[in-house]
């Protein structure tokens, strides 16, 4: 008689304890933009994130990673604080994450991590993950790179001028500037070195 009423007191604790937690849930997939991206730029990531739990859950910490197709290179990793959502209610985030200049063109997708720190108490952490669909990453684009060289055929007229253009895949015109004084004052007709990636003269 006595086992039976503690089994069901035992019953009863167990269940408002399950009931009585935050479920932080990522709603559907994460969006990107801008999409292609060029490494060196900054990438926008939106995220939803419902409480379905049935209390409040406090300020926590998103994680957010950029990782390459087959998960073998993260180019990004960083976290961000995520405010404190009431039971039933979805806080839609944004977040900017830089990509590296250096990063590698491919393919890449961004993945979160809810509650990095375990700050939330929760029903489930099940849910706590989440990722976008596949994005590019573009190599980024140097600066044209000039060279001046000495002037030759040099008479009391006219005279040669010489340098050296790496477009370094821009679109690049490049013109001479020359005078009597360091303000230059006079220029030649611009060229145009087309939109390569090889030194030309």
């Amino acid at each position: 008689k006595y086992l039976g009423k503690l089994c069901g007191f035992i019953l009863l604790a167990g269940v408002m304890t399950a009931n009585g937690a935050a479920n932080l849930t990522v709603v559907g997939s994460l969006t990107v933009a801008p999409n292609p991206i060029t490494a060196g730029n900054n990438l926008s990531v939106q995220i939803s994130i419902r409480n379905a739990g049935s209390t409040s859950a406090p300020q926590s910490t998103t994680r957010l990673q950029i990782k390459n197709a087959s998960l073998t290179t993260t180019i990004a990793d960083q976290n961000y604080a995520t405010p404190s959502i009431p039971a039933g209610q979805t806080s839609n985030q944004n977040y900017s994450i830089a990509i590296p200049g250096n990063a590698s063109p491919g393919t890449y997708n961004a993945y979160v991590v809810l509650d990095r720190y375990g700050a939330v108490t929760q029903s489930s952490t099940a849910d706590d993950y989440g990722s976008s669909g596949p994005f590019t990453v573009n190599a980024s684009q140097q600066a044209p790179a000039v060279q001046t060289l000495a002037a030759s055929s040099i008479t009391t007229t006219s005279a040669q001028f010489n340098g050296n253009v790496n477009p370094n895949g821009s679109s690049t015109t490049v013109y001479f500037e020359w005078g009597t004084t360091a303000g230059y004052g006079s220029s030649t007709p611009s060229g145009n070195f087309g939109s390569g990636t090889t030194s030309q003269g």
